[in-house]
């Protein structure tokens, strides 16, 4: 069955700059995933049915990208996803630009989860702001209004364990934008089933991905999950067919090479590319989301 039909009820509810650019502005241990068989990462704007998964969808960009102007808004520089690594051209939205750096998701009036490693302390709690909903056409205007940028006040909840990586931060006032979304149980997810990511995959414009459950062990704390994700992913929502969150990306498969990326930018060789890794189920074991189970929300 499509999401689009699956959805469709669920619609109608209501620091200092990097040297070396946007690789370094990424959390080391956010260098993940893959695409798995052929990428199906799709922009928002055609699936309204997923209206409000997608607006409750959290992008943390470091607090130097953005400048505030004199009316209170918010700007950024263009910076194509093509400057920011040596991509293939055969690759998707190498035109688009690219901005934050972990994803999360409201689950509250001003509280949201993510990956614990995307805030591990709290001056990176501080150091970055929170938008909702940002898709490609507002990315295109290189401006966020001043009602739609959100700063961390605090971290109210941290797990950055072996064992567990989320955590919950307090915003600096409620949210106008976007609803907390509903909380759902992970554990009943059988393998095969069918699950939707939103993230911001490499920074760039919100995307969804339609995946599936890959291996989902009773009473542990994790599943694994068939799903487009990359850094900048972590902390991204997983949801259930009812539009429940079920999980929150933590961790996967490296995306592509770094020490690769770094001789390509150093040598300059004309025409030299990366492409990212793929997946299929006898070389990958799917992306690594921590069940809501394991997170004790407030």
């Amino acid at each position: 069955m499509k999401w689009t039909l699956l959805l469709a009820s669920v619609a109608l509810l209501g620091a200092c700059t990097p040297k070396n650019g946007f690789v370094e502005a990424l959390p080391m241990e956010d260098h993940q995933s893959v695409i798995w068989n052929e990428d199906t990462r799709e922009d928002i704007g055609a699936f309204d049915q997923d209206g409000q998964l997608a607006q409750s969808t959290a992008l943390f960009i470091r607090d130097y990208r953005l400048k505030k102007d004199a009316n209170g808004d918010f700007n950024f520089e263009a910076r194509p996803l093509s400057s920011a690594y040596p991509i293939c051209k055969d690759e998707k939205f190498l035109d688009q630009n690219v901005l934050g750096h972990c994803s999360g998701v409201l689950i509250g009036p001003r509280q949201v989860l993510t990956a614990g490693h995307c805030v591990p302390e709290e001056k990176l709690c501080t150091g970055s702001f929170v938008t909702f909903g940002h898709t490609q056409i507002k990315a295109m205007d290189l401006k966020l209004t001043g009602d739609e940028v959100y700063a961390c006040k605090r971290i109210i909840k941290l797990e950055y364990t072996s064992t567990r990586d989320y955590a919950i931060i307090e915003l600096d006032r409620d949210v106008t934008q976007a609803q907390p979304v509903k909380i759902g149980r992970a554990d009943v997810l059988q393998e095969n089933e069918p699950v939707l990511s939103f993230s911001y995959p490499l920074g760039l414009p919100l995307k969804r991905d339609e995946g599936s459950v890959f291996q989902n062990s009773a009473g542990g704390f994790y599943l694994r999950v068939r799903a487009d994700t990359f850094a900048g992913s972590s902390g991204s929502p997983l949801f259930n067919s009812k539009g429940e969150l079920v999980g929150i990306l933590s961790s996967g498969t490296e995306d592509f090479d770094e020490d690769e990326v770094r001789k390509i930018q150093e040598e300059k060789k004309p025409g030299a590319c990366i492409n990212f890794k793929r997946c299929t189920d006898s070389n990958c074991f799917g992306e690594r989301y921590l069940k809501t189970e394991g997170i004790e929300f407030p």
